[in-house]
């Protein structure tokens, strides 16, 4: 009977593969992570990002860097044998790659591209080291970086009371490197102030010369946006503290018309301002706030 056991060349493909998962295993570790890698940006370099100096920056990348040309080397003996001046070109393209978020199809446990994370977390040294040829390479800034914006995981560790005016500090640099399109859209079609929520951030981009005559994919301009938003989640929530739509139509206010007569958002803020749940109006707060300094029809805000 003929042996139905793993030929020789079988064997060497099973251990071949064997390594390259342990290859990725020791990228992914490279990170910091503790095993199962729930946050590819939980260990040193996240914290390089979001809290450290840039040569910790520098250095996470580098060990990202050592334990990759580590494992390849394991996998395919690529750069065994290979010169200085091509190791070092290989280690500066995985750092770019690194810096940029882009990894070989299929890869898991790994990052996206590190500037989002230290602009939401306000480390302006760090955004600076990345906006300014780290490392000898010279990474493009995200085009959607502005879209990060709301990313409460990459916030997250870093609420602090001045972290709100750190995370402005950080975005200004990026807007003065001149890299990026204050006015692009994104995948939803929305520009960033239509997706900001942080008065803040929505208040530089103003300053930078954000365009105010967009409208959504929804068909509401900014102050419409705004106020929608306010009266729509009920005061209190976690979805209105997130929004933080009465403070936005606040700011919104000072710059263009802040009536609203005749307009599909006033359709909304009556029916939602004049609800009434179990003898209790709907959001009787930020209704009786809009009314003073948004126009509308009488009884627009259950007045």
């Amino acid at each position: 009977m003929k042996s139905r056991g793993f030929s020789g060349k079988r064997t060497r493909q099973m251990l071949g593969g064997v390594a390259l998962v342990l290859g990725g295993m020791s990228v992914a570790h490279a990170i910091g992570d503790s095993g199962g890698c729930a946050d590819p940006l939980g260990g040193p370099l996240g914290r390089a990002l979001k809290t450290g100096k840039p040569q910790d920056v520098a250095q996470a990348i580098g060990d990202w860097v050592a334990h990759k040309q580590k494992s390849q080397g394991l996998v395919r003996s690529s750069l065994i044998g290979a010169t200085a001046e091509r190791q070092q070109a290989w280690r500066r393209e995985q750092a770019l790659k690194l810096i940029q978020g882009i990894h070989e199809k299929g890869a898991v446990c790994v990052p996206g591209p590190l500037l989002p994370v230290a602009v939401l977390a306000g480390n302006v040294e760090v955004v600076r080291f990345l906006l300014h040829k780290p490392l000898e390479v010279q990474p493009q800034v995200p085009g959607n970086i502005l879209f990060f914006c709301n990313d409460s995981h990459l916030k997250s560790g870093v609420d602090s009371a001045d972290a709100p005016l750190r995370r402005r500090d950080a975005f200004a640099l990026v807007l003065d490197s001149g890299k990026i399109d204050l006015n692009a859209t994104g995948p939803n079609g929305r520009d960033a102030l239509h997706t900001c929520h942080d008065p803040e951030l929505l208040e530089l981009f103003l300053e930078r010369g954000a365009r105010l005559d967009t409208e959504s994919v929804s068909r509401f301009e900014v102050l419409d946006q705004a106020v929608r938003d306010a009266v729509m989640y009920q005061e209190g929530s976690y979805t209105a503290k997130r929004l933080r739509g009465l403070e936005r139509a606040r700011l919104f206010s000072r710059h263009v018309s802040t009536s609203i007569r005749g307009r599909p958002v006033e359709a909304h803020v009556r029916r939602s301002c004049n609800l009434m749940i179990r003898d209790q109006r709907w959001n009787p707060e930020t209704c009786r706030a809009l009314a003073t300094f948004i126009k509308a029809a009488p009884g627009t805000f259950g007045d």
